[in-house]
């Protein structure tokens, strides 16, 4: 779970997009109780902010939350930094990924898309129809 990280001056400097940094990660349970609003805790409990039976009978609900911690070195004063978890994948990366997959060159009579709507944003939201077009 090494968290990722993008700087602004290393971007410039040495042309360097996102990468794996930390020291010190540890996950671990917490002693947090599991509450609907941070700021409630369990030992209140006169509170109706806690958390409500949504779990299935039989199984337990979770009672805690847990924590990632790790440390980061910066290696630039004035800098501007973004930390993930997971390398960011933009609506543009995928529309990107998209046209390629879908051109005709790749795959002519395999995959077909449309569009199925339009999300809040008013981008278009694409079906991807996957099957052998040529067979009857």
């Amino acid at each position: 779970m090494m968290p990722l990280l993008y700087s602004k001056k290393e971007a410039e400097i040495h042309n360097i997009g996102w990468y794996r940094a930390g020291y010190d990660i540890s996950y671990y349970q917490n002693n947090q109780p599991l509450c609907k609003i941070f700021g409630e805790t369990a030992s209140d409990k006169n509170s109706k902010f806690m958390a409500s039976s949504n779990v299935a009978s039989g199984s337990k609900e979770p009672s805690t939350l847990y924590t990632l911690s790790f440390k980061l070195s910066l290696k630039h004063d004035l800098d501007e930094v973004y930390v993930a978890m997971c390398y960011p994948y933009t609506y543009t990366d995928s529309i990107s990924f998209l046209d390629k997959i879908c051109s005709p060159s790749e795959s002519p009579n395999i995959i077909r898309r449309t569009s199925l709507c339009k999300t809040l944003a008013g981008n278009n939201l694409d079906m991807l129809i996957i099957t052998n077009f040529k067979s009857s």
